[in-house]
C-alpha cells in the first residue's frame, strides 16, 4: 500500500487518460520490478501503518456502543440460518421457515435459547455499564415527555367536569 500510496501519483501524471483499472495495473507492474531489498522497506512501512490503524481502531472501539443483546429467537435464528438456508432461498422463504420452526417448538427446547438470551443480556449490561462509566459525556438523558395540546385540552375538560366537594365547616 505504502508503494502504491508513493507511486499512484506518478502514474497519474505521467498517464492523464487512463482509467483507474489501468492505474492500478500499471502500478502493479512496477511493484513486480521493484528488488527484494527495496521491498523490504515498503513491506516495513506496510506493517507499521497495520499496527497504527489496528490501534486506532481499538481506540473507536472503545467509543462505541455494545451491540445489544439478542432476543431467544435472534439467538435461534443464528443457530440455525445456515441449516435452512441455501443459496437458491431468498430472504423472505428463510425468513418465513425459521419463524414457523419457532412457533412450532416446545417451550422446553426454546428455553436453551432463551438461556443464550439471557446471558447476552447480563454481557451487554456489564458492557454498557463499562461504556457509561468511560464515555459519560455521551449518555443521553431523555426530556420530558412533552404534553400534546389535545391531551392538555382533555386534561382541563376532566378537571371542569369534575365538581368540587364543598368545604364543611369546621
Amino acid at each position: 500500500m505504502a508503494f502504491a500510496t508513493e507511486y499512484r501519483p506518478k502514474v497519474i501524471e505521467q498517464n492523464p487518460e487512463v482509467t483507474f483499472g489501468e492505474v492500478s495495473k500499471l502500478v502493479g507492474n512496477a511493484w513486480s520490478q521493484v528488488k527484494k531489498e527495496d521491498r523490504k522497506l515498503y513491506e516495513r512501512m506496510a506493517d507499521d501503518d497495520k499496527v497504527r490503524h489496528e490501534k486506532e481502531m481499538e481506540e473507536w472501539r472503545k467509543t462505541q456502543k455494545p451491540k445489544k443483546p439478542l432476543s431467544a429467537y435472534m439467538e435461534f435464528v443464528k443457530s440455525e440460518r445456515s441449516t435452512i438456508a441455501h443459496k437458491d432461498a431468498d430472504f423472505a422463504t428463510v425468513s418465513r421457515t425459521l419463524g414457523a420452526a419457532w412457533r412450532d417448538m416446545p417451550e422446553e427446547s426454546k428455553a436453551f435459547f432463551q438461556q443464550k438470551a439471557d446471558q447476552d443480556k447480563v454481557r451487554f449490561e456489564t458492557e454498557m455499564a463499562v461504556w457509561l462509566a468511560a464515555n459519560p459525556d455521551k449518555v443521553k438523558v431523555k426530556p420530558e415527555k412533552k404534553v400534546k395540546k389535545e391531551e392538555k385540552v382533555l386534561v382541563e375538560k376532566v378537571v371542569q367536569d369534575v365538581e368540587m366537594p364543598a368545604l364543611e365547616a369546621v
